[in-house]
C-alpha cells in the first residue's frame, strides 16, 4: 500500500473539533486538493476532482493495533521523532 504522511501539530484541536462536530450533523463530507499561498486570499483555490465521502473512522493513536492500516503513519511519526532524539544526543 503505497502512502504519504504529513506531520502537523496544531496549537488546539479547534479545527478538528468543528470538522468531527460538521460531520456528525452533516454525514457527509467532500475530499478535496487546494492550494493555498501565503500572504495571498485565505481561501484555497481548490482542484478539480472533489470526492464526496460519507464514512469517517477516527482512532486515538492509542487504540491502533501493530497490524492496523493506521500503524503505518505512526511508525513514520515515531521515526522521525527517534532521528530527531538521535541527533539531539550526538
Amino acid at each position: 500500500m503505497a502512502s504519504r504522511c504529513l506531520e502537523n501539530t496544531p496549537e488546539d484541536d479547534v479545527n478538528l473539533t468543528r470538522f468531527l462536530r460538521d460531520h456528525a450533523d452533516i454525514g457527509a463530507y467532500y475530499l478535496a486538493a487546494g492550494i493555498m499561498r501565503p500572504g495571498k486570499d485565505s481561501e484555497p483555490k481548490w482542484l478539480d476532482g472533489m470526492i464526496l465521502k460519507r464514512e469517517l473512522s477516527v482512532k486515538r493513536a492509542s487504540d491502533v493495533d501493530e497490524l492496523d492500516v493506521e500503524a503505518i503513519a505512526l511508525r513514520v511519526i515515531h521515526a522521525s521523532e527517534d532521528r530527531a532524539q538521535t541527533s539531539e544526543q550526538g
